[in-house]
C-alpha cells in the first residue's frame, strides 16, 4: 500500500511540474502563423450572422511576438502580447494610437481562430483562416 501511495504521489508531482502557463487559449493550438480575415459577425443592435469578407487582410504573428499585416499598408508592423485572459494587444511601429489594438481570442483551432474586439459594445467577431 505504501508503494502505491508513493507511486501516486510521484505521478501527481510529475504531472504538476510538467504543467506550465501558456499565453494561448486552452485548446492548445498556436496562434503563430499567417492568417487571412475570411468572415465577420458584426451586430449593429440586432442579431448577427457570419458573413464572408471579400479581400480580407492578412496577419502574420511571429514567434518573437512581432507581427506584419496588410490591413494598413502605411502602418503594417509592430509587436503583440497575449495576457492570461487571452487578450491579444498590438503595438504598431508607426505610433498610431487611434487604431483598435486589443482583441479577446475566443477560439483557436488548427486552421482558424476567432477574436472579438474589446472595444465593441455589440457583438463584433472576426474569423481568420490559416494560410501558412
Amino acid at each position: 500500500m505504501k508503494n502505491t501511495l508513493n507511486l501516486i504521489f510521484v505521478s501527481l508531482l510529475l504531472l504538476f511540474l510538467s504543467c506550465r502557463d501558456k499565453d494561448e487559449p486552452t485548446t492548445g493550438k498556436t496562434i503563430q502563423g499567417t492568417w487571412k480575415l475570411t468572415e465577420a459577425k458584426i451586430s449593429n443592435g440586432g442579431s448577427a450572422n457570419w458573413e464572408a469578407v471579400a479581400n480580407g487582410y492578412t496577419l502574420k504573428l511571429k514567434s518573437d511576438n512581432t507581427y506584419e499585416t496588410t490591413q494598413l499598408p502605411s502602418c503594417n508592423t509592430g509587436t503583440y502580447s497575449i495576457d492570461a485572459n487571452n487578450v491579444i494587444k498590438f503595438t504598431n511601429s508607426c505610433g498610431n494610437t487611434s487604431i483598435p489594438n486589443s482583441f479577446k481570442i475566443i477560439s483557436i483551432e488548427n486552421n482558424f481562430f476567432i477574436w472579438n474586439g474589446t472595444f465593441c459594445i455589440e457583438e463584433c467577431q472576426e474569423k481568420f483562416t490559416r494560410i501558412e
